[in-house]
């Protein structure tokens, strides 16, 4: 783009032998003038719309959004997980995932349904927000509330509790995990979880709950 002296300086080389105008290069200088300045606006409205639609997509912050900037939007359950160490019976070993139920967001249950193969059952629930709460309800269990992460949180099944009807029938687990900054007090039950959850929201983050179990 020319500056103001190189367009005069150009526009006097290609009139040579013609009559100066004056008035004509002041017109030409105006209207660059006026090129110029509404490129400029343009660009900075591009700008600005650019700007508008990052915060869209990554701002934080508002009603329902993560307490991190980026949220994983998956969690991997292990394909098989280790029995605890040998006592009271228990038999030492590994158990395979046999079922499993994910969601993306905290503030949301799941119902995970499986037959049961043995008094070993194992629960395992990982989350992707370290430090979410997780609330657990099921036939062979007593219910727990707890925090969960990353990492596994494995679970088992009581077997006094199973009791003899727990082999070779159909069985419920419902589970719920909600955001770290839930209001989750002593002495909370599981069976609260729904008002918890009523409360807080639904917010982003995944977790998903596995069952593992083999015939022994």
């Amino acid at each position: 783009m020319y500056a103001e002296e190189e367009l005069a300086i150009a526009l006097r080389k290609g009139s040579e032998g013609a009559p100066p105008n004056a008035g004509r290069l002041e017109q030409v200088v105006r209207r660059g003038r006026s090129i110029r300045r509404r490129r400029g606006a343009v660009a900075a409205a591009g700008l600005a719309a650019v700007m508008a639609t990052g915060l869209v997509a990554y701002g934080g912050g508002g009603a329902g959004a993560p307490a991190d900037d980026a949220v994983p939007v998956a969690v991997r359950l292990p394909l098989k997980l280790g029995l605890p160490a040998a006592q009271g019976g228990i038999v030492t070993g590994s158990l395979p995932l046999v079922t499993s139920v994910q969601r993306q967001r905290m503030g949301e249950t799941a119902l995970v349904r499986f037959a049961a193969l043995s008094d070993y059952t194992l629960f395992n629930v990982r989350c992707a927000v370290p430090n979410s709460w997780v609330f657990t309800e099921g036939p062979g269990t007593q219910g727990s509330v707890g925090r969960c992460g990353p990492g596994d949180g494995v679970f088992q099944m009581d077997r006094g509790v199973g009791g003899p009807h727990w082999i070779g029938n159909t069985h419920t687990l419902r589970v719920w995990v909600l955001p770290p900054q839930a209001i989750v007090k002593d002495g909370t039950a599981p069976q609260d979880a729904p008002a918890i959850a009523a409360r807080t929201g639904v917010w982003e983050g995944a977790w998903a709950v596995g069952v593992y179990d083999r015939r022994v």
